[in-house]
């Protein structure tokens, strides 16, 4: 009987087992970038508790903050927020956390930016929105230009960011920016 044949070779994955499995993101990025970015809330967590840094860059000019709002992973982007990362910071293309989270339909994270003071950039972000679609997006923006305290997102923020806030002489009756515009209170009303 002839020799049994050898098993033919494996073919080589295509390229996308590779992006199923890793990222650029772990050939460039710091670890932070990397947890962000794959939304492990427990590893941003331990990096967080081992001082990792929250506000560096990396090579284009991205933080963490920025990759936690593109991708929508909220939790993240609340972490790194409790560490005093900068809201408004932009990557070397010029766009901020906000104008990526709007541009990708990410309501949660642009009510969280907006509920940290990020700045509307002369309504950049709602032009984003629009353009891509994200109506829903274009009308929560619509609906809170004039919002400019915390307390006007007290269903954004956290209870106790809340409470320290009033603890601290916030008031829930300040008008903002316009004459006309609703108080925290009349927000809450709504």
């Amino acid at each position: 009987a002839p020799p049994a044949a050898a098993p033919p070779a494996a073919a080589p994955p295509p390229d996308d087992t590779w992006r199923a499995t890793t990222t650029p993101l772990e050939t460039t990025d710091l670890p932070v970038h990397v947890a962000v970015w794959r939304d492990d809330l427990a590893a941003l967590t331990s990096l967080i508790a081992a001082k990792a840094d929250v506000h560096r860059a990396n090579h284009k000019g991205i933080t963490p903050l920025f990759t936690a709002c593109r991708h929508g992973h909220e939790a993240c982007a609340r972490a790194v927020l409790a560490e005093g990362a900068s809201v408004d910071a932009r990557s070397n293309g010029g766009l901020t956390a906000m104008q990526n989270a709007a541009a990708r339909g990410h309501l949660s994270c642009v009510q969280l930016l907006s509920a940290h003071s990020a700045d509307r950039g002369g309504n950049a972000p709602q032009r984003y929105a629009a353009h891509f679609g994200h109506h829903h997006i274009v009308t929560w923006l619509q609906r809170s230009q004039f919002w400019t305290t915390p307390l006007h997102h007290a269903d954004i923020i956290d209870r106790k960011t809340a409470y320290d806030l009033l603890r601290g002489g916030a008031s829930i009756s300040v008008r903002a920016r316009e004459v006309m515009a609703p108080s925290p209170l009349d927000v809450a009303r709504e």
